[in-house]
């Protein structure tokens, strides 16, 4: 994406002084003057901001008897300087919109955090190019936005659009005259969910993944030495040398053939299919209407689970994939005494559908329900959600091998989210708490940005996880953190 995304930004730069030429600068940038005979050109416009969060961790201090030094034996810091610079430039039938995310992780994979060409036609609204769709009702929470990878090498940290994944997509929306809009979307290819393969932010399962893999290569490393060796000895012997020459050199011979064998097996990635192909597109399409004071919607997706599924019992009969997946939801929202509704549904198909494939995913059902009030207290508003599945035929996944084994019936998931605002919103104190259910963990994260000055913006904010080590959030008990980030837009 990167080369493409150059090309296209380097186009613009050269687009840009030529429309500066033809129809003079003042009226390029949007200026009202038209006296020479030309009507105001469309204006590139320009935004962006520049931030730089400051994370100090500490370890597991909620644990400690005692706010003292040793708490603290086990932190760490770090500066992330994060830039954003948004582009656009529209006229009337169309818009380019080219919006860059310039940090240290990006400069190495994706330079362009969206880049899109948007069509107004008189019946519908075409976009082209790596976009970010939200789909479903819920709140930084969904079942149904399924078009997007997130990145997880984080984990839950970033915010919830900052976390998807930008994917090239033809993306059509034809709105009709009862009040209603149908969507259709189509991306060629397929990404997975980016998770991290080290450090602290690596998932218990991306570890058992890493370990299975790794233990089946360095089996086979170990096999294939051995058969090396005795053909290398046995040509050796061939060729006259003696028994300690030939000895000496099939050790050397297989010795390079196993290291050979390590250095190309060393990765995860080497493992996983290449996805960026049409045997792995995928497409949706939605239609949402309101319905009096209701907001209702449906969905269909075909595509993939961004989780893989790992088979085989050796190095030989290895496999790793990501299984083919339909879905088929529901969503709703609306006002109702104060409170704002919203709701999600969706049922999870995969070709499993007696549910006694080991090497596939089971068919589940998938929920989001929740609400949000303001208080007539202050300025408080308050958020709640709940989010979940059911898996469907879960006692036939509980045996050995099956990609399954090991996992709850049931994810419950609830989120929680107190927000105020003071000083006519230019402070604004949060806190969010997420706890999971079924295995009694959770995370904190309060925060208070302060407005400073409509540019200049200043955020404290904290993250604390609990938990036992093999539950979703207590595996990073150990990561909590305090960050503090000043940020300027413009």
């Amino acid at each position: 994406m990167k080369n493409i995304a150059i090309c296209v930004l380097t186009l613009m730069m050269i687009i840009a002084p030529l429309a500066a030429d033809d129809f003079d600068f003042g009226d390029l940038m949007g200026g009202d003057d038209t006296s020479m005979g030309f009507e105001s050109a469309p204006a590139i416009e320009v935004a962006g901001s520049l931030a730089v969060p400051f994370r100090a961790g500490w370890g597991d201090w909620a644990d400690s008897d005692s706010w003292d030094s040793d708490s603290f034996g086990e932190g760490s810091c770090s500066v992330n300087p994060d830039m954003t610079l948004d582009l656009s430039f529209s006229s009337d039938k169309a818009e380019f919109k080219a919006d860059l995310n310039i940090n240290e992780a990006d400069l190495e994979d994706n330079l362009f955090d969206e880049l899109s060409l948007t069509y107004y036609g008189d019946r519908m609204t075409a976009i082209f190019g790596w976009q970010k769709v939200v789909w479903g009702k819920g709140d930084k929470v969904h079942v149904l936005d399924l078009l997007n990878p997130m990145d997880y090498s984080d984990f839950l940290n970033p915010e919830y659009l900052d976390r998807k994944i930008a994917q090239p997509m033809i993306n059509v929306a034809i709105p009709n005259n009862m009040n209603g809009k149908l969507e259709l979307v189509f991306v060629p290819f397929f990404e997975a969910d980016q998770l991290a393969s080290d450090g602290e932010w690596m998932m218990n399962e991306t570890k058992t993944l890493v370990d299975t893999v790794t233990g089946f290569v360095e089996n086979a490393a170990v096999s294939s030495y051995a058969s090396d060796y005795s053909s290398y000895y046995t040509y050796f012997s061939g060729l006259g040398y003696t028994a300690a020459q030939a000895d000496a050199a099939a050790n050397g011979a297989a010795s390079a053939a196993q290291t050979m064998f390590l250095s190309e097996n060393s990765s995860i990635d080497a493992f996983l299919p290449d996805t960026n192909s049409l045997k792995y597109f995928q497409a949706g399409t939605r239609y949402t209407a309101t319905v009096g004071q209701v907001d209702l919607g449906a969905v269909y997706y075909i595509g993939r689970y961004r989780t893989p599924s790992v088979s085989g019992t050796d190095f030989a009969s290895l496999n790793i994939d990501y299984d083919p997946m339909q879905v088929f939801g529901l969503e709703a929202g609306g006002i109702l005494a104060g409170f704002n509704l919203r709701s999600e549904a969706a049922y999870y198909m995969t070709q499993d559908l007696a549910g006694d494939d080991p090497d596939v995913h089971n068919n589940s059902l998938n929920y989001v329900a929740g609400f949000d009030r303001d208080i007539p207290v202050h300025n408080l508003n308050v958020n709640f959600q709940a989010t979940g599945s059911y898996m469907l035929n879960h006692d036939d996944t509980q045996v050995a091998g099956d990609v399954e084994n090991g996992s709850d019936a049931t994810e419950t998931t609830l989120v929680l989210n107190v927000s105020d605002s003071f000083n006519h919103e230019k402070v604004k104190p949060e806190v969010t708490v997420t706890y999971r259910a079924e295995d009694f963990s959770g995370m904190v994260k309060p925060a208070v940005e302060w407005d400073v000055d409509g540019n200049l913006f200043l955020e404290l904010s904290g993250t604390v996880l609990w938990g036992d080590e093999d539950t979703f959030f207590g595996q990073f008990d150990e990561n909590d953190f305090i960050s503090l980030e000043a940020s300027y837009q413009f």
